[in-house]
């Protein structure tokens, strides 16, 4: 980890203000969204997910948006971190966030997905690595899960 940085996480409940903190967040990281009708995707289901923002003065830097995808497990839906904050703490910090979440709804495991190193890209490449870092264990390949051929790393943590 690099810098360490102060922030303020803060629980987001109108769906607008999640949508535009994801747009923000998302316009940021063209590397890591590339495809317009993901990234509109995204942004329409956040607004309706119980979503945190991670704050630096009164700018959001960090965003993480969970569900129940089971009733043993809650997954990490949608998570991103403006570039300059990469490697501060924000991202365990939400990760951290997520697995309180997962005990409070009283599930075993917390589940991300991300895509697989099946379609190599240096970004996702330490997307994994972050993860990897936070506990997660790969737990299956999903071959051509958001079409396309793009294939889908589900990884998984006991909470």
């Amino acid at each position: 980890m690099d810098n360490i940085v102060r922030t303020i996480i803060k629980r987001i409940k109108l769906g607008h203000e999640r949508s535009t903190i994801t747009r923000s967040i998302i316009s940021a990281l063209p590397e890591w969204f590339e495809d317009e009708k993901s990234n509109d995707m995204y942004i329409r289901e956040v607004a309706e997910r119980d979503t945190w923002a991670a704050y630096c003065g009164d700018t959001a830097v960090g965003i993480i948006s969970l569900q129940s995808s089971s009733e043993n497990a809650s997954e990490i839906h949608f998570m991103a971190i403006m570039p300059d904050y990469h490697r501060t703490g924000i991202g365990r910090q939400l990760v951290r966030l997520a697995e309180e979440y997962a005990q409070q709804q009283g599930h075993q495991w917390l589940l991300v997905k991300t895509l697989d190193s099946g379609l190599p890209s240096p970004f996702y490449d330490k997307t994994r690595r972050f993860y990897l870092a936070t506990g997660f264990i790969p737990l299956e390949v999903i071959p051509d899960f958001w079409g396309g051929g793009v294939p889908c790393l589900n990884m998984i943590k006991t909470v």
